[in-house]
Order: structure tokens, then sequence, then C-alpha cells
């Protein structure tokens, strides 16, 4: 888990490795673990991975179910930042989660939720954290319409210049009707060819 999460993890962690909830008291008071935030450390010693954002890596780990599994994606604005798709950056860390996610303890970060349920072929494996898809990220935007549309035009233009959104893509996506059809609004919006055949 250290390596995957860039040295954090969780108490749940630390307790299938054979650490007590006494003994990770100890090694954060007197060894070598940072605590950040309720149930989440880091390994002080483990070097920083290049790019990598504690931000996100914590917010992942705070969403852990009692698996130990994170249930949270990254996305909407932060998905967008990601991407780098626009020049949009919204604040906090922008996360899904499944629609019976509860927690008690808050986040480190500023984290805002957003409830749904995501298909596998939406989400996109980072290693640290997962994040939505550029086409499920731009119709999380339409939907939820809390960012100006300009920055969703710029956006789209990105996405399909540098082939991150295809057309074969977005005609097989699992899109509702009114997701579709936002969608559809938008790529005529920056006059895409074959909007209407999506």
């Amino acid at each position: 888990h250290i390596n995957r999460f860039d040295g954090f993890f969780t108490s749940k962690h630390a307790r299938l490795s054979g650490y007590s909830v006494q003994n990770q008291s100890y090694h954060v008071k007197q060894g070598p673990w940072e605590k950040h935030g309720w149930g989440i450390f880091r390994y002080k010693y483990y070097p920083h991975l290049a790019n990598q954002r504690p931000d996100l890596i914590v917010a992942t780990l705070w969403s852990c179910g009692r698996s130990g599994h994170p249930q949270g994606v990254i996305s909407h604005d932060t998905a967008l930042s990601i991407h780098r798709l626009s020049t949009w950056s919204g604040q906090g860390v922008h996360m899904t989660v499944p629609k019976s996610f509860r927690r008690r303890s808050q986040c480190k970060y500023k984290v805002r939720l957003h409830y749904g349920e995501l298909d596998e072929t939406d989400i996109e494996d980072r290693e640290s954290f997962r994040v939505t898809t550029p086409l499920r990220t731009i119709v999380d935007l339409l939907i939820s319409n809390h960012i100006e549309s300009i920055h969703l035009v710029d956006a789209i233009n990105d996405a399909l210049r540098q082939k991150l959104i295809t057309f074969n893509e977005m005609k097989e996506a699992k899109l509702t009707p009114h997701e579709r059809e936002l969608l559809t609004a938008l790529l005529r919006r920056v006059n895409y060819s074959k909007a209407d055949d999506i």
C-alpha cells in the first residue's frame, strides 16, 4: 500500500500489517509516521514521487470503506484539471462516491462530494487514485452546471484535438438521453461535424 499511495496508508492498512492502534500512536509520536487526518498516515522517509498530488491521495484513502478499498473517484473540476482540459481549476477536491457513502470524519483537505454510480468504463486508474475519463468528466460537468459553459467549450475542443475523446467513444458511451442531448448541444457549439450522429 505504501508503494501505491506515495508513502500514505490508512489505519486499517497498518492493522493488517500487524500494527495495533496503540502501536500506531507510538509511531506517530516517536517514530517515522506523519498523521494526515483521522486514520491516515504517511511514512515520513518515503521519497515523494514526481507529479504526485497528496491532496488526491489523502482524499482517496479517506474514502476507503470497511474493506480498505477506496470508494471515491476524482471527478468534475478536479478531473478536468488532471486531464489538462481548459484553464478552469475549481476549489478543493471533487470526488464522486456511491450513493450509500457515509463518513463521520472530515478529510484533511476540502472535499466536495458528488453522489452517483459510475461504470468502470467511465474510470481511469492512475495508481494512487482513480479519475473519471475525459468524456465522463465533461458530461458530469454539463449535468452539474456549476461552471461557466465557456470552460466546457474549451474542454471539449482540447479533448477532441488531443484525441482524448473519439467519435466511437461518444457513440458507444453509456449515457442517459438527457446526457446525450447535452453533449450533442456542446458539440454543435464547437461545430463538430458528427454532432448529430452520436
